[in-house]
């Protein structure tokens, strides 16, 4: 249950994030490195019922870092492009 609090607080400041990115002028954000991650898993074995059931606040954490593949889905989760209409995973555009 650790990994999933921390999967949930690395999505809300992937959200907050990028809601900062998109209201800063252009011009004043720095140049970063480009990281290209995995594609993601869109075939849980947990359905949305299940998961909202089992939901747990969890206020210690491990030190046990987290994966590129767990940051890629992270990633994905919180701000991905889902259709051609640029709809995505949340509300931010």
């Amino acid at each position: 249950m650790k990994k999933i609090a921390m999967i949930a607080i690395v999505i809300g400041l992937g959200v907050f994030f990028t809601a900062i990115m998109a209201l800063s002028d252009s011009s004043n954000q720095m140049a970063v490195d480009v990281i290209t991650l995995q594609e993601p898993h869109t075939d849980g074995k947990m359905g949305v019922e299940k998961a909202l059931l089992e939901r747990r606040s969890i206020r210690s954490f491990s030190d046990e870092p987290l994966s590129q593949e767990e940051v890629s889905q992270l990633c994905w989760a919180a701000q991905c492009v889902t259709d051609d209409k640029g709809h995505r995973t949340a509300g931010l555009k």
